[in-house]
């Protein structure tokens, strides 16, 4: 498969390759095809999360036109990262202090934990289960679902975000509520602006030689979660799951040619595996 759109990127094997040609040669531009514009570059990165002239969603759908009207939506309608709702503004901060307080350290041993029963239930490469099952099992035995609860959340969580239908605008993008102007390019009110994160993060103007792995890189430029108001309050924890889920791999000395494929989302990139 080739990318010839951000969405079609996604599913992909490797879509650094592809996000690479966008920040060189079309850092903020809109695309045709998808009929939005596409932020790529670490400087449309950072001035679309921080402008006051932009919504997480689009305000006359604030909830996908797919699922309104039914349980997804309503479960949509309280999530506290896609809106920019009063009520949701208020939860963000509980959410941001909730975050601020978690245990990592515990977290962290119940990832090794939970990682390393899916590598004995699920053979050479369990990848869904250890990119999208084992933090969302560690998340919801935060908040006090244990005892077979997490697995029970966590699969809700799974049909949550597959229920949401392609059609809907992905979780990172943005419309513009009025005018937007961003490196000379004029963005109308009530157009969308897809933000990539992680096209960003591979901008070799904040990161010399983004492609090459490189652990002990100093002061890295990292867009992984966000930027300005929208920035992810759960990095700590997030970084601490997936350290966790990481050594317990070389720990395990895991090894695979399997290169997974993943589900055909526009919003998220879960393997199939």
């Amino acid at each position: 498969m080739t990318a010839t759109t951000p969405i079609d990127a996604v599913r992909l094997p490797d879509p650094y390759p592809y996000y690479a040609r966008l920040v060189s040669e079309r850092p903020f531009a809109h695309d045709e095809e998808l009929g939005a514009w596409v932020a790529a570059d670490a400087a449309a990165v950072r001035a679309v999360p921080g402008s006051d002239a932009l919504r997480a969603r689009p305000p006359a759908e604030p909830v996908p036109r797919g699922i309104v009207g039914t349980p997804a939506g309503e479960v949509f309608a309280d999530l506290v990262r896609m809106t920019d709702g009063t009520v949701q503004v208020r939860l963000k901060t509980v959410v941001a202090d909730a975050l601020a307080r978690a245990d990592t350290a515990y977290a962290a041993r119940l990832t090794a934990r939970f990682t390393r029963e899916a590598l004995e239930a699920g053979g050479a490469g369990p990848w869904e289960e250890l990119m999208f099952g084992v933090p969302a099992r560690v998340v919801a035995a935060l908040t006090g679902l244990t005892d077979g609860a997490d697995r029970e959340a966590a699969r809700a969580i799974a049909d949550l975000v597959q229920c949401i239908p392609a059609s809907a605008p992905p979780a990172q993008q943005r419309a513009a509520a009025t005018p937007f102007v961003h490196d000379g390019r004029a963005v109308a009110g009530g157009q969308q602006i897809l933000v990539l994160l992680a096209a960003a993060n591979r901008d070799p103007a904040v990161n010399p030689d983004p492609h090459a792995l490189s652990p002990g890189r100093v002061n890295p430029m990292v867009f992984t979660f966000g930027a300005s108001s929208h920035r992810c309050p759960g990095e700590p924890l997030a970084s601490a799951l997936a350290a966790a889920i990481v050594t317990e791999l070389r720990t395990a000395g895991l090894s695979t040619t399997d290169t997974p494929t993943y589900r055909l989302l526009a919003n998220a990139r879960i393997p199939n595996l």
